[in-house]
């Protein structure tokens, strides 16, 4: 049984948002949600079954998602998931960050750094 179809009161067309802890109960709600208002969704988690199997219920939204599986915990991962959406969708424009455990600093220093959060 699909849920019922929402209609979002925001709109994020244009925006690329990244949601970490995607495949979390609050993280698939709120990248479906972005999906539904419009922006381009990176779906972020440790494990990304479930949002993959979120997504394969949700018509079209594939086309307008990736999946990336990373830890937020590591520095590294957090620059290779930043890297990879720039490489897909040029830009970021917000970070929804619904991991837990998360270490501040990770993405203070990812996301910090001039020209790291849009592609020239």
């Amino acid at each position: 049984m699909r849920p019922p179809a929402r209609v979002s009161r925001w709109d994020f067309s244009g925006q690329v948002v990244v949601v970490t802890g995607a495949s979390g109960c609050v993280g698939r709600a709120i990248a479906l949600d972005l999906l539904q208002a419009g922006a381009q969704v990176a779906w972020v988690d440790r494990e990304v079954e479930r949002s993959r199997r979120a997504l394969a219920r949700l018509a079209g939204g594939q086309r307008h998602s990736i999946l990336i599986r990373a830890d937020i915990s590591r520095k590294a991962s957090v620059r290779a998931m930043a890297a990879r959406v720039l490489d897909c969708f040029g830009q970021i424009d917000m970070l929804v960050n619904d991991a837990g455990g998360a270490r501040p600093h990770a993405f203070g220093r990812a996301f910090a750094r001039p020209g790291v959060a849009k592609r020239a």
